[in-house]
């Protein structure tokens, strides 16, 4: 079910439209090109941004015939980049749908700028190959300027290798957005009294105060799924929330496991987040620096 967030040049996520920020509905690649033709993506976990990649895939194929651009969707988080180079990972893309595709056919392409790079989760690439990717892209890129590449990362460090890439940020949706989603998911007449008690929870006073709950695509679709809703003091009810982040969404994507260094899974992993979250949340903090992370979790019991 996908329906396509606006995108902005706002760092703050506004969605008002100042005189230096600028905001894009019902996005596309050209109108993305206007702002930039080498643009990062940057939005938190679960708020769309593979969809976003995906949706610039399949309205760059529709428009194909008369483009003759081609649009490809690199993974970045299933190459090792010291293994394998960049243009290495672009072909075999494309060679999973088309055998006859080579090295030579791909250079012809992006030397004439007739090629839409995706390049999907920049914070998912293993941190040993974080360099040896920035050496290879940018490589790339010198030689084919011509090429107009999306790159997609959650707000982290890589996000700062990419200081010379124009930055834009995926809003959160809004109530019309989040209904939207909700008429895609609930569609069929036999639907019509989920709906209808979906939309009264959504009213309630509990997800007010909840609002990022609904404004995230993911846990919008995690909790209209669940019906029947819990009660508003239940706490699996957040239970079931970070299972849908933790064991739902990241575990689609395998390049995931490799963040539990130390723990077998998912379960070990929570154990030990379960206490980080108690210390820092004693003091008021909720969000981290390296180093303000690095001073609690060198504190914790579990971690050993």
């Amino acid at each position: 079910y996908y329906v396509c967030n606006p995108i902005t040049t706002s760092a703050s996520r506004s969605r008002a439209q100042g005189s230096s920020s600028q905001i894009i509905e019902n996005v596309t690649a050209e109108k993305i090109g206007e702002i930039s033709n080498r643009v990062i993506l940057i939005g938190n976990g679960g708020c769309g941004k593979t969809l976003m990649l995906q949706h610039l895939f399949v309205d760059s194929v529709e428009k194909y015939a008369s483009s003759g651009v081609l649009p490809i969707i690199v993974e970045l988080r299933e190459f090792r980049f010291q293994n394998m180079n960049l243009l290495g990972n672009i072909v075999n893309a494309v060679r999973m749908f088309d055998d006859s595709f080579t090295e030579t056919e791909a250079r012809r392409l992006m030397a004439a700028g007739k090629c839409l790079l995706l390049l999907d989760g920049a914070d998912e690439i293993d941190p040993g190959d974080i360099d040896e990717f920035k050496i290879q892209l940018s490589g790339l890129l010198d030689k084919y300027s011509a090429v107009q590449v999306v790159v997609t990362s959650r707000e982290c460090e890589i996000v700062k290798a990419f200081s010379y890439y124009g930055h834009l940020y995926l809003l959160p949706f809004s109530k019309k957005e989040s209904l939207e989603l909700i008429d895609k998911i609930l569609n069929r007449p036999e639907d019509a009294m989920t709906k209808r008690a979906v939309l009264a929870w959504l009213d309630s006073d509990f997800l007010k105060e909840h609002e990022r709950l609904v404004s995230n695509p993911m846990l919008l679709t995690n909790i209209v799924k669940q019906y029947p809703l819990p009660d508003d003091k239940d706490k699996t009810f957040y239970q079931s929330v970070y299972d849908a982040s933790v064991t739902g969404h990241d575990n689609e994507k395998w390049g995931y496991k490799r963040i539990f260094h130390s723990a077998a899974n998912a379960e070990e992993f929570t154990e030990v987040f379960r206490e980080f979250c108690a210390k820092s949340y004693r003091k008021c903090m909720f969000e981290f620096e390296a180093t303000a992370f690095e001073n609690i979790f060198k504190r914790l019991v579990t971690k050993n």
